[in-house]
């Protein structure tokens, strides 16, 4: 591999929500979390048709800690949260693709089953027969921690802000008993509790939720940097992104918060 063709910084992109093209018209134009399933797909293609290589924790893993070289043209896809539409919309474009991805869900919305897909915009997750399913039939895509349960604000205040050094501790323990050893902070709030609590757990490296930035080597490695996908990006800065242009919030289109 020449110099030349080396990563030394990968877009880490990070998806909520996948839904279908009438439901983005006629819902969620306004809502950046959501994704119409026919752009997901463009963007997916466009990947696959131009030779970019998707990659896993474990690869990026071992990127950062200069175990493993990989071309430039290499982008992480992740998804927040495990909303189930990945299941049913998402995963079957990444199987046509042959792409790799990484869904954080967070432990204490893992139940036993996942609901069968729904008519309408309602909330569930991923459930434990579907983690099986997918380990089995697609391993290219891996599941992660996103907290046990610290994923939820009160009075509009990030959880982990709130929550003791103990029970932050507590919560990165449950999710050592879940397997997980990669996590993606909620919301994006870091703080030194949580770090310390991660440096304690099994977790070997955690993602931000913040302003774009491309993952860099020079990152703290509980807080690789990521690239939010608004669901109303425009398809050129989409490419941007991939061709690592200058990050320039400019042309940054910002998620909404729901």
């Amino acid at each position: 591999m020449q110099n030349n063709e080396i990563a030394t910084k990968i877009p880490v992109f990070c998806y909520h929500r996948v839904i279908s093209d009438w439901h983005k018209i006629r819902y969620a134009l306004g809502w950046t979390r959501f994704i119409s399933v026919g752009y997901f797909d463009k963007q997916m293609k466009y990947i696959a048709e131009n030779g970019y290589r998707t990659i896993s924790c474990d690869e990026i893993y071992d990127w950062y800690k200069g175990n493993l070289e990989l071309p430039k043209k290499t982008v992480m896809l992740t998804f927040d949260d495990a909303f189930y539409e990945v299941y049913y919309k998402a995963l079957p474009i990444l199987k046509k693709y042959d792409l790799k991805a990484t869904i954080f869900t967070v432990g204490k919305n893992i139940k036993p089953t996942t609901s069968p897909e729904l008519p309408n915009l309602s909330k569930h997750f991923i459930g434990q027969d579907v983690m099986d399913e997918i380990a089995e039939t697609y391993p290219n895509v891996e599941f992660q921690g996103h907290t046990y349960g610290l994923h939820r604000k009160y009075d509009e205040v990030h959880l982990a802000k709130t929550k003791s050094l103990e029970d932050i501790k507590k919560d990165y323990k449950k999710m050592d008993k879940m397997g997980f050893t990669y996590s993606a902070h909620p919301y994006g709030y870091f703080n030194e509790k949580m770090a310390e609590a991660i440096r304690e757990s099994n977790v070997k490296m955690a993602f931000a939720y913040d302003f774009p930035a491309y993952a860099t080597k020079e990152d703290d490695i509980y807080n690789i940097s990521r690239i939010k996908i608004s669901g109303n990006i425009l398809m050129k800065n989409f490419i941007r992104y991939l061709e690592q242009d200058e990050i320039d919030k400019l042309w940054y289109e910002p998620p909404i918060h729901l």
